[in-house]
C-alpha cells in the first residue's frame, strides 16, 4: 500500500519529539525516528488495528506511546494524526475532525 499523510502529521510528529526531548537529552530525536519507522510500517500492517473515533488506530511500543489515527482508501493508507497517548482524547478527536473535514 501507499502511504499518504495530512500536512499536520509532521508537525505531530515535531511536537511529540519536542515533548520527549524536554524529558531527557537526545530523548525527541529517538522519538521521532521511531514515529517514522511505524509509519513506513503501516504499508504492510495497516488494517489490524482497532478503530477509535470512525478512525484505526495502531499504538506504537513503549517508550513512545503514540497513537496513530489513519485511514484506508483503496491502496492508500492515509495518516490524519500521530498524538502522544497521554493527550486529551476529545483534543485528538477536535483534531481528527477538523483534519478530516476541514473548513473550505
Amino acid at each position: 500500500m501507499r502511504l499518504e499523510m495530512v500536512p499536520d502529521v509532521e508537525c505531530d510528529i515535531r511536537e511529540v519529539a519536542r515533548f520527549y526531548e524536554s524529558k531527557e537529552t537526545g530523548f525527541g530525536r529517538r522519538a521521532a525516528a521511531e514515529l517514522w519507522r511505524h509509519l513506513n510500517e503501516l504499508r504492510e500492517i495497516a488494517g489490524i488495528h482497532s478503530s477509535r473515533f470512525g478512525f484505526l488506530r495502531m499504538v506504537t511500543p513503549k517508550p513512545f506511546q503514540c497513537l496513530v489515527f489513519y485511514i484506508i482508501e483503496s491502496d492508500v493508507v492515509k495518516v490524519y494524526g500521530v498524538f502522544d497517548g497521554r493527550r486529551d482524547p476529545e483534543m485528538m478527536q477536535n483534531a481528527l475532525s477538523r483534519r478530516l473535514f476541514p473548513l473550505e
